[in-house]
């Protein structure tokens, strides 16, 4: 994960695309957060929630959110 700095937004990469994920969604607009990244076992399902609430990146599987340098918090929005 990359190092936080005061001159960029926080970036947020979500595991899951239900509920809950689009309830810390709508919130994470506040202060200096940006929702970067959302993945689903569904890629159409993940790509459908990133276009809803302007991630720049989706993806099929988990993996990809947590290796991905460019996210500075990982949520895990999964049961």
């Amino acid at each position: 994960m990359s190092q936080i700095t005061a001159n960029r937004p926080i970036r947020w990469g979500f595991l899951g695309a239900g509920g809950i994920a689009a309830s810390m969604a709508a919130d994470l607009g506040h202060g200096n957060n940006t929702l970067y990244a959302v993945a689903a076992r569904d890629a159409d399902r993940s790509a459908a929630f990133a276009a809803r609430f302007g991630a720049s990146h989706s993806h099929g599987d988990y993996r990809a959110v947590v290796e991905d340098p460019d996210v500075d918090i990982v949520y895990v929005a999964t049961t």
